[in-house]
């Protein structure tokens, strides 16, 4: 369930990410054809390497979902808590409200466990890279920004080769 459930972290962040266009000129979906598309350039019309579109954006996105992953994961808990505490007759309520402040601080460790699983020790660079990779072949590139990136991380945190191409299928067939 904790790969779920950082997916859609991950998706909401790219929702908030996507809201605000970097130029007139983008187009609405972030897709691999826009992500191709975002190069600096150095003034003289040469692309740059190693430029700081992609590299903001995916800072932002990274940055996104770890603010939503934690905020979702300890208002989870403490509603899970609060639910309880309302649910027990208990007469020492102070108590129930300590433990539900507990599992709100635990549901946020959880989160940040599950996370590092897939964010520990990568840099933007080698997700950038690895979506540039992705994008590389044709049929990725309806895929919007955010799923290529997930199906990126899992790559690196080694995620089967066989499991990969499942889910790039399964987004070049859902039009993500």
């Amino acid at each position: 369930m904790r790969g779920p459930a950082v997916l859609l972290v991950f998706l909401f962040a790219a929702l908030l990410v996507s809201v605000a266009p970097v130029s007139a000129q983008d187009v609405s979906r972030r897709d691999g054809n826009w992500w191709l598309a975002k190069n600096d350039s150095d003034g003289k019309g040469a692309v740059v390497k190693d430029g700081m579109i992609k590299r903001a954006y995916l800072m932002g996105l990274i940055d996104g979902a770890a603010l939503l992953g934690a905020n979702v994961a300890a208002e989870t808990a403490r509603a899970e808590g609060a639910a309880r505490a309302k649910a027990d007759p208990n007469p020492f309520a102070a108590i129930s409200g300590v433990e539900a402040e507990l599992s709100s601080l635990s549901g946020l460790v959880a989160y940040q466990n599950t996370a590092l699983e897939y964010l520990d020790n990568i840099t933007v660079g080698q997700l950038r890279d690895g979506l540039d990779a992705l994008y590389a072949d044709f049929r990725n590139r309806g895929i919007i920004v955010v799923a290529a990136s997930w199906v990126v991380l899992n790559q690196i945190s080694g995620t089967s080769p066989a499991r990969i191409d499942s889910m790039l299928e399964r987004l070049r067939k859902s039009k993500q």
